[in-house]
């Protein structure tokens, strides 16, 4: 049997195959190595009894898979699936294995966080952002989220989506510093905000707040001429590229690129590169 895993900061799908055809499929909160101790793995790693010693290869593409992190996540994995082959690769590689095989493209990830690289068809060769919410993410939904928030305690927001986020969330301006930094996990907390703005794009100002980030987004990335040369195709995959793809497409032609294909998540075409199938999933391709 084997494994195929997609985790982010947020969440984990995992997808079980038996003889290349998927068997089940199982959602656990995100496992992000960094600031993770093997007992909070563990703690997530529910649902998995059943076929933890009959499975014989894990692939596993996360969040913060590198270094140490990725030494960490082969650890924990080895120890919970012990007859299995363990593969770890970041989530940026998962993209562009998802997106483009073994063909060379741009990949650009728009979800909680941000990223964006080149990829010739084995490896990724150049990269920009992806260094988490404290230093970057711009784009993403901790980014929107951050920006909403900012904007809320600054008094920029119109008046009737302040009364609108505080009806929807319980806040005011002197509790939600205190919810915020007494949060759990502070940048999940405020990512959850970026719900509210999909919810509410239609308003004028929403619809701003996103363009702003997206426009930050490609001047950290793709405007950077030693980063980005034009010469082959550029893809998005995250939930937060396909909940603004309108939005998404009319920045990027302000930066000269054309946008191809936009995926919310990276599991089908990695099924595809895994040679696994999923009988109830559509492969699409531009």
């Amino acid at each position: 049997m084997k494994v195929i895993a997609d985790s982010g900061s947020s969440k984990t799908l995992w997808r079980v195959y038996a003889n290349q055809r998927l068997s089940a499929e199982i959602k656990t909160q995100g496992l992000n190595p960094g600031g993770m101790e093997l007992r909070d793995f563990e703690e997530r790693m529910t649902g998995f009894d059943y076929w933890s010693d009959s499975i014989q290869e894990v692939y596993f593409y996360g969040a913060g898979c590198v270094g140490q992190g990725k030494v960490f996540m082969e650890e924990a994995l080895a120890k919970k699936f012990p007859k299995a082959q363990i593969t770890v690769e970041n989530d940026l590689l998962g993209a562009a294995r998802s997106l483009y095989g073994n063909e060379p493209g741009y990949v650009g990830i728009l979800g909680t966080g941000s990223n964006a690289c080149f990829y010739d068809g084995e490896n990724l060769i150049r990269r920009r952002g992806g260094h988490g919410y404290l230093l970057s993410d711009e784009g993403g939904g901790y980014y929107l989220g951050r920006q909403l928030l900012a904007d809320y305690m600054n008094g920029q927001i119109p008046e009737d989506l302040r009364e609108l986020l505080e009806r929807a969330f319980g806040l005011n301006p002197q509790n939600l510093v205190a919810k915020v930094y007494g949060a759990f996990q502070p940048n999940r907390y405020v990512a959850g905000f970026s719900l509210f703005v999909k919810d509410n794009i239609g308003h004028p100002y929403l619809q701003r707040l996103v363009a702003y980030g997206f426009r930050d987004y490609f001047k950290t990335t793709f405007a950077n001429k030693s980063f980005y040369a034009g010469d082959y195709p550029v893809r998005f995959i995250g939930s937060v590229a396909v909940a603004y793809e309108d939005i998404l497409r009319e920045v990027a032609v302000d930066f000269d690129i054309v946008v191809k294909t936009i995926n919310r998540d990276p599991m089908s075409g990695l099924e595809l590169y895994h040679n696994c199938v999923n009988l109830e999933t559509k492969h699409e391709h531009d």
